[in-house]
C-alpha cells in the first residue's frame, strides 16, 4: 500500500527517495543563513547555486553516495526551489559549476553547522542512552578512505602495509557518540598520521555535566583525563595494565579508591593528587581475554554506581563501533570512498557525512516527513502506534526513533514490503519495539486482535486514475500502491470509517493526502465524526490531516 520502497530498484532515479524535509527540519534555512553569515560564506548575489543550496547539497551527497553529483543536485533542486529568491530559477549545473560552488563554500560553514546543530538527542525514554541519571557517551576514533588524488594523498597521507601502500589515502577522525541514538557529535578530523589524542583534545570540550563518558585505554593519560574531567562530565575509562594504582580504601562492592597525579614529580611529592575509583574484574570463559581489566571512574560513591554495574556498562563503549559501522558501511556503502578530489572539499564532505547517522534519515520522501512532524506534534506521548500501509516502515520507524518509549505495528498488503521493513527495523536497532503484520484494510477482520492505538499513521494510495505522473513513478512503483479510483479517494473511504475502532480515547490519526485533496478528505473525516487539522509541507502545500 505504501508507494515507496526502502531501497532503490535497479535503474530507478533517487528523485522519489531523497529526503529533503528531514534535512531542512534538522538544519533550518535560518540556521544555515546565520552560519553562512558568521563564516563569511553567504552569497553576495543570487547565483545558480546559492551558498545555502550548496550546504543542503553537501549533506545530500553524504546520504546518496552511490549517485552522481548531477543526479543528486537535480533531485535536490526539485525540492529546494523554495530556497531561491522569488523569480529565480535554480539550475542544474555541470560538474565544473558544482565544483566551483563547493569551493566557494569551503569547509568552515559545514564544520560550524555541525558543531551548532549536531547534539545529543536522547530523551528520557530513549532506550540504551542512559545509566541511572547519566547520559551515556563514548569517545573513539577511526579512519575513512578518500579519493585517490595527489592533493588528497599529500594532505592526508595513506597507511603503509607489508605489501605496499594502501589503495586510497585516508583521513582520521575522533568523535563523541551518544549511546542508544548513535549520534556522532563534536567530531574532528585530520590526516591519517594525526594523533587520536590530539584530535580528542578538540572533541572533549563538547562534553557536558550530566554525561558519563566511556573511553578505551588508548585515550588514558592525565592531560586528557584532566581536560575531560574539567568539562563537568563523569568518566569511565579503561586503563593500561602496566599502570599501577595503589589502594587507598577498599569499598564494599570490590572497587577501591586511589589517586592519580599530573606528573611524576607531583607523585613523588604527593602534591596535586586527584581522587579516582578503580574497578578491576576478569572476563570468565574467554580464552583470549586479558587476566584483569581495570576501569577508572570519577564516580567515587559506590552506592551511586556499583562496580558490577559499571563493569557491565563498559560494553556500551562498543556502541561507538556500531555507530562507526553505520557511518562507514550502511550510510556510505561498501567499498565507496569519500569522492571529493581536493583536501578542503574532503573536509567539507566529511562534515556533511557525520550529520546523518540517525534513524531520522530513513524517511524516503520529504512530503511524507510532514506526517512524522504532525504526529510528533499531536502525539509525542503515544505508547502504541499503528502504521497502515507501512511499506518500507519509514513512517513508523521514524516516529519510534523519536519516541523511544513507544511500540509500533506496521501492516501492509505486500509481503515483500514487510520483509524490507523488518530489515530496516533491525538495522536501526528498533526491532524490539516494532513488529509487522501482513494485512489489508480492504479485508474483513484484518484488525482482529490488534487492540487500540494512541496514534495511527497512514500514507495510503491517493493518486487519481488519470493523473499525469513522472514516467519513472509509473515504471517503478506498483499501480496498486499509487491509484485509488477516479478521484484518488477510494482508500480514504475505506480507512476513515475504521479509525473509530482502532483509536484509543484521546488518540489521533495522521493521514497523508494529495496536495488538492484536503477538502475532500476532511469532508469524509468530519462526516465520520472527527475534528480535522491541516498540516502543510515545506512548500506550503496541504499534506497531512490530523483526525481526533
Amino acid at each position: 500500500m505504501a508507494r515507496i520502497l526502502a531501497q532503490l530498484p535497479k535503474g530507478s532515479r533517487i528523485s522519489d527517495y531523497i529526503s529533503l524535509g528531514v534535512i531542512a527540519k534538522t538544519f533550518p534555512p535560518r540556521k544555515i543563513q546565520a552560519v553562512l553569515r558568521a563564516t563569511g560564506k553567504a552569497s553576495q548575489r543570487q547565483r545558480d547555486l546559492p551558498a545555502q543550496v550548496v550546504v543542503y547539497y553537501v549533506i545530500a551527497l553524504s546520504l546518496y553516495m552511490q549517485s552522481s553529483y548531477r543526479e543528486v543536485l537535480r533531485c535536490l533542486l526539485e525540492g529546494l526551489q523554495w530556497l531561491a529568491e522569488p523569480g529565480v530559477k535554480l539550475r542544474v549545473a555541470g560538474h565544473s559549476g558544482i565544483s566551483q560552488a563547493r569551493t566557494r563554500l569551503g569547509a568552515s560553514a559545514l564544520r560550524q553547522l555541525h558543531d551548532e546543530v549536531v547534539q545529543p538527542i536522547a530523551r528520557a525514554a530513549s532506550k540504551g542512552a542512559w545509566y541511572r541519571q547519566w547520559r551515556l557517551v563514548s569517545v573513539d576514533g577511526s579512519t575513512l578512505d578518500i579519493a585517490d588524488e595527489k592533493r588528497n594523498a599529500a594532505k592526508y597521507g595513506r597507511p603503509g602495509a607489508s605489501r605496499g601502500r594502501s589503495a586510497y589515502p585516508q583521513l582520521r577522525f575522533v568523535s563523541l557518540v551518544e549511546a542508544g541514538t548513535h549520534v556522532l557529535f563534536g567530531t574532528r578530523m585530520g590526516a591519517y598520521g594525526s594523533s587520536e589524542i590530539a584530535l580528542a583534545q578538540e572533541v572533549l570540550p563538547h562534553l557536558r555535566k550530566g554525561m558519563l563518558c566511556l573511553a578505551d585505554r588508548n585515550f588514558f593519560g592525565y592531560p586528557l583525563w584532566g581536560q575531560a574531567r574539567a568539562s563537568g562530565a563523569d568518566l569511565l575509562w579503561r586503563i593500561k595494565k602496566n599502570l599501577m594504582l595503589p589502594c587507598q580504601k577498599r569499598l564494599p562492592d570490590g572497587s577501591y579508591l586511589s589517586r592519580i597525579y599530573p606528573s611524576r614529580r607531583d607523585r613523588r611529592r604527593g602534591a596535586n593528587a586527584v581522587p579516582v575509583r578503580v574497578i578491576a574484574y576478569r572476563l570468565e570463559g574467554l580464552p583470549d581475554s586479558e587476566p584483569v581489566y581495570r576501569l577508572l571512574t570519577t564516580i567515587l560513591d559506590h552506592e551511586k554506581a556499583p562496580a558490577e554495574e559499571l563493569a557491565a556498562l563498559y560494553q556500551e563503549r562498543w556502541e561507538m563501533e556500531t555507530a562507526l559501522d553505520e557511518l562507514k558501511t550502511h550510510l556510505r556503502g561498501a567499498r565507496i570512498v569519500l569522492r571529493s578530489k581536493t583536501p578542503e572539499l574532503v573536509e567539507q564532505e566529511f562534515y556533511g557525512l557525520t550529520f546523518k547517522v540517525t534513524p531520522a534519515t530513513l524517511i524516503p520522501r520529504g512530503d511524507s516527513e510532514t506526517i512524522v512532524s504532525a504526529a510528533l506534534e499531536c502525539a509525542s506521548d503515544a505508547r502504541r502506534v499503528l502504521d497502515m500501509g507501512t511499506g518500507s516502515g519509514a513512517l513508523l520507524l521514524a516516529f519510534l526513533s523519536e519516541c523511544r518509549g513507544a511500540d509500533g505495528i506496521g501492516i501492509d498488503a505486500s509481503a515483500d514490503a514487510l520483509a524490507v521493513a523488518e530489515v530496516n527495523a533491525e538495522r536501526l536497532g528498533l526491532r524490539a519495539c516494532a513488529s509487522f503484520r501482513h494485512a489489508s484494510w480492504h479485508d474483513a477482520g484484518w484488525a482482529a486482535g490488534l487492540g487500540r492505538f494512541d496514534l495511527v499513521l497512514c500514507n495510503p494510495p491517493y493518486v487519481e486514475l488519470d493523473a499525469a505522473l513522472d514516467p519513472d513513478v509509473r515504471r517503478f512503483e506498483p499501480a496498486s500502491a499509487l491509484f485509488a479510483g477516479p478521484e484518488g479517494l477510494d482508500d480514504y473511504r475505506a480507512i476513515i470509517p475504521q479509525l473509530g475502532g482502532l483509536l484509543s480515547p484521546g488518540g489521533a490519526a495522521v493521514l497523508e493526502i494529495g496536495a488538492s485533496q484536503d477538502r475532500a478528505v476532511a469532508g469524509l473525516a468530519e462526516a465520520a465524526g472527527f475534528a480535522v487539522t491541516l498540516h502543510r509541507d515545506l512548500a506550503g502545500r496541504p499534506r497531512a490531516l490530523v483526525l481526533r
